[in-house]
Formats: structure tokens, C-alpha cells, sequence
């Protein structure tokens, strides 16, 4: 069984942080359309994802 110190928590979750934001910046210069194609897209990506 392997489980997080707490320190290594704090670095998972500064590291989810740190790709959230930068996923959030990189949408965020998307027009409209663009994210709209993503939205359509996420049912092929799961369907690829659970392949």
C-alpha cells in the first residue's frame, strides 16, 4: 500500500493547480467557436480515453 505525506500532497495538488490555470489561460484565448468544437469534441475524446 502507498500512500501521500502531507508534503507530498501539498505537491500533487500546487501541481494540479498550476495545470488548471494554465488549461484555464489557453481556453480563455479561444473565440466562441473554438470552444464550442471542444464541447462537441468531449464525447469522442472519453470514448478514446476508455478505449
Amino acid at each position: 500500500m502507498v500512500s501521500l505525506t502531507e508534503s507530498g500532497r501539498a505537491v500533487v495538488l500546487a501541481d494540479r493547480r498550476r495545470r488548471d490555470a494554465w488549461l484555464a489561460l489557453r481556453l480563455a484565448e479561444l473565440t466562441a467557436q473554438e470552444r464550442e468544437v471542444l464541447r462537441q469534441a468531449v464525447p469522442i475524446l472519453e470514448k478514446v480515453n476508455h478505449a
